[in-house]
């Protein structure tokens, strides 16, 4: 079990929390079941925006992309934010452990791998066609 080191947790929920409370941030989600995959297609389909992400500047020395898109571990978040307030976001996030993975878009979803090649290319009408079928028996 990794050391969880509850100041820093306890650092970046309090900033994060400054954060939302001060306008700044579009919209927040967490990466817990099915991982960084997961939540980079619930972010997408809430908005109904597309992504353009790059798992190239992701801390850490994990080497498979799979890995990456779905690891559970707790504590992260996918932030989306209007580039307007991008330095008064990363003014108040100063201190913490986060990184700029991508952008929002108007319609694809994109995610180039940890050596910059593409290993994720579809629309949101794809995903959420995806994410409905599975759920159709529970409407």
């Amino acid at each position: 079990v990794p050391k969880v080191d509850a100041q820093k947790n306890k650092k970046l929920y309090l900033s994060l929390s400054k954060v939302m409370q001060q306008g700044l941030v579009a919209s927040c989600q967490s990466v817990h079941k099915g991982g960084l995959a997961v939540a980079l297609a619930k972010t997408s389909m809430g908005g109904m925006l597309g992504l353009e992400i790059s798992l190239k500047n992701l801390p850490g020395k994990v080497v498979r992309d799979e890995v990456v898109l779905f690891s559970e571990s707790q504590g992260r978040f996918i932030v989306t934010i209007n580039p307007k307030h991008k330095a008064s976001f990363e003014a108040a996030m100063k201190g913490n452990a986060w990184v700029l993975v991508g952008k929002v878009t108007k319609n694809n979803i994109q995610i180039q791998g940890l050596k910059g090649n593409p290993i994720v290319k579809t629309t949101i009408d794809c995903t959420l066609n995806a994410y409905k079928k599975t759920f159709k028996e529970f409407a």
